[in-house]
């Protein structure tokens, strides 16, 4: 006789103002979601699940303070409070040392407790949208994290516990008070796994490079829209027909998105002008957005999911000719030596952020987290951005099911893939390398082609 146990169970969106009675004896549950509710206590006897509970969501309710029993949920891996209305968290918050998620986005946290330095398990921190000042220091002990997104926060500098996290990849600090970055940050080989970073909408960007001609500017009425073409953090995009061309038109959904402010993406899309990068034509007024150059190509893979951590999801028939891996690589090397020419660092580097058509033409794309910089500060910035550009490259290069591709021409591209993903900042190549390396390989495998064709001889 098949016994079945109960290890999830849902409660979200039942606008409840307390949890059933009963969760604590469904002794073998081991996720509790609650979110979007009225909650602003939990039950005393929750304690209960505390061998088995690892994962709760709490997120979006009403909670004012941490409830004590929380803490004797020492099993937890994932907890959500995001988007309640806290202001302190318990200085014995550290008690929940397995955690490896923890979401604390949008609340009114004024500072984190010291025992924060105990959350050593911890892999993706969320606390965007906060009023902190500053990181408790001993969370330079949190040396698993990965992920940290502390945009939209009261930061004066870049809190110094975070330059001694070894295995930070991702950095949001966005739309804070940054006057500047501390000098130890760019001269030394801190953060040798980050490659994704935001620091736009701060005092410490300067104002992008200005474009040479004036834009138009144009009302909605003027674009006859047509179907949806996609959608971000930052807005929606649709085809439309703008003085009789088909055209992409991307409206912003509000002033801010999760990585920075609108103006700043909208003025570092217009600074740029390359034959790789989103082109912008027109600036709409109201709803906010922008006319864009259409663009036939798809993502090449997925955005990364919390399973996938950072890493895209590709799907599992992707393939690439090494000829196409070849185009791919150099256009898109070349659109970010350009970007990182005139102080523009993208910010994220993704196979999500970059499109490709069936002719091979490629485009990058989504400017939300981009931002301008110093160019005293490039070495630092551009070898970050090498370092993502390597990882989509050996994805793109794992992916090469080209049999009959010479041998030499693959390797040498797996060797550049290595190169550029260097644990050492500073012994990763430049974008200027890397494209003229990727030339001299593609004229390497076209002569290849060419003497392998029937008439290459002749």
């Amino acid at each position: 006789m098949a016994h079945w146990l109960c290890t999830t169970a849902d409660a979200g969106d039942c606008a409840l103002a307390q949890l059933p009675n009963g969760l604590s004896q469904l002794k073998h549950i081991q996720v509790l979601l609650a979110p979007r509710n009225h909650l602003s206590d939990l039950p005393a006897d929750l304690g209960r699940l505390a061998g088995t509970l690892v994962q709760l969501d709490l997120g979006q309710n009403k909670f004012t303070q941490v409830p004590p029993v929380l803490l004797k949920l020492t099993g937890l891996r994932n907890l959500n409070l995001m988007g309640n209305q806290l202001e302190h968290l318990p200085e014995d918050f550290g008690r929940l040392r397995n955690l490896r998620l923890l979401g604390l986005k949008s609340n009114k946290l004024v500072e984190l407790p010291a025992s924060f330095s105990k959350l050593t398990d911890l892999v993706e921190l969320f606390i965007t949208d906060n009023k902190l000042t500053e990181l408790p220091p001993g969370m330079s002990a949190c040396t698993s994290l990965v992920k940290l997104q502390a945009s939209f926060n009261s930061f004066t500098t870049l809190p110094p516990c975070l330059l001694a996290l070894p295995r930070l990849e991702l950095l949001r600090v966005a739309v804070c008070s940054i006057a500047a970055l501390p000098e130890r940050l760019l001269e030394s080989g801190c953060f040798p796994r980050l490659a994704w970073f935001s620091v736009a909408g701060n005092p410490a960007c300067p104002e992008p490079p200005a474009r040479e001609a004036v834009l138009p500017e144009v009302d909605e009425d003027e674009l006859e829209l047509g179907q949806k073409l996609g959608d971000g953090a930052s807005g929606e995009v649709y085809r439309a027909i703008w003085k009789g061309e088909l055209v992409a038109v991307k409206f912003f959904r509000s002033d801010v998105s999760p990585d920075g402010r609108t103006e700043d993406e909208v003025a570092l899309a217009i600074a740029l002008q390359h034959p790789h990068v989103t082109q912008v034509l027109a600036k709409v007024r109201y709803p906010h957005g922008l006319v864009l150059r259409l663009v036939t190509g798809t993502p090449l893979a997925h955005k990364p999911t919390s399973a996938h951590l950072l890493r895209c999801k590709w799907g599992g028939d992707v393939q690439f000719p090494l000829r196409r891996a070849m185009r791919l690589a150099t256009a898109v090397a070349d659109a970010l030596q350009h970007c990182h020419e005139v102080g523009i660092c993208h910010g994220d580097v993704y196979a999500h952020n970059v499109l490709m058509d069936e002719d091979e033409n490629v485009t990058m794309c989504d400017f939300g987290a981009s931002f301008s910089y110093d160019r005293k500060s490039q070495p630092f910035w551009e070898a970050m951005e090498v370092r993502a550009y390597g990882l989509m490259l050996r994805d793109v290069v794992d992916r090469c099911d080209d049999v009959a591709a010479p041998a030499e021409v693959a390797t040498a591209l797996r060797r550049l893939a290595e190169r550029c993903t260097q644990l050492a900042p500073a012994q990763r190549p430049s974008f200027a390398t890397i494209y003229q390396e990727l030339r001299d390989l593609g004229a390497q495998l076209k002569a290849a082609e060419t003497a392998a064709s029937p008439r290459g001889g002749r």
